[in-house]
């Protein structure tokens, strides 16, 4: 009788079940949490939002022109300011770091304008940028950048304009500025187109050295 072969079957491997993952603790969310790097706040950032927009309402109540995110080379300003031809760039510091603060400095003075202000709520951190940007400037180009809080900085802003004349569109007869905080009209004579442009170029030059004297922080 011919020989038959039996060939047991091969066992089959049943796959290991994946080991449990235990559901982390509060205590390890937070320290994981503190591990990451911390958001940027910067353009789109809550906090940056809303103090752009306070800038801008207040520097055009002021006679401004204020531009959000205005593009130049390379970049864009987060506030740039202008009235007749004196430009500032305001750079708002909240959580970047300080060597990309520097390089919006130069940015915005490789763009033309006049003066640059780094706007920061924490004293410590303006007085870093202040330091970092200040040694990669020359003595000659130090005074156009200016470093402040944003309650300083529009105060700065309101004395600086505090006795030009009324800007295009507004009353030449009765204008209105802002005074340790209080709106404050005032009464002046009209004055010609001529009188207007002078009057202009005096308070450009007196903006220009108001900011150059203002002492560091």
């Amino acid at each position: 009788a011919p020989k038959v072969t039996v060939t047991e079957p091969t066992p089959v491997a049943t796959p290991a079940a994946a080991p449990e993952v235990a559901p982390e603790t509060p205590a390890q969310v937070e320290k994981q949490r503190s591990a990451d790097p911390p958001q940027d706040l910067g353009r789109g950032g809550a906090q940056h939002k809303a103090m752009q927009q306070r800038l801008k309402a207040e520097a055009e109540r002021l006679g401004f022109h204020a531009t959000i995110e205005k593009a130049i080379p390379n970049g864009s300003v987060d506030v740039a300011l202008e009235r007749s031809g004196y430009t500032i760039a305001c750079e708002i510091s909240v959580s970047t770091t300080v060597d990309h603060e520097v390089g919006k400095v130069q940015k915005c003075r490789r763009a033309g304008f006049n003066h640059v202000v780094v706007i920061c709520q924490e004293a410590a951190r303006l007085e870093k940028i202040r330091m970092a940007v200040s040694s990669s400037l020359s003595p000659e180009e130090r005074p156009s950048v200016g470093y402040f809080a944003i309650d300083e900085f529009l105060a700065q802003l309101a004395a600086m304009v505090a006795d030009l004349p009324p800007p295009v569109g507004q009353s030449a007869s009765e204008s209105q500025t802002v005074r340790r905080g209080y709106q404050v009209k005032r009464q002046s004579p009209a004055l010609s187109p001529e009188e207007r442009q002078s009057r202009e170029q005096a308070g450009i030059a007196q903006m220009a050295g108001v900011m150059k004297q203002r002492k560091k922080p």
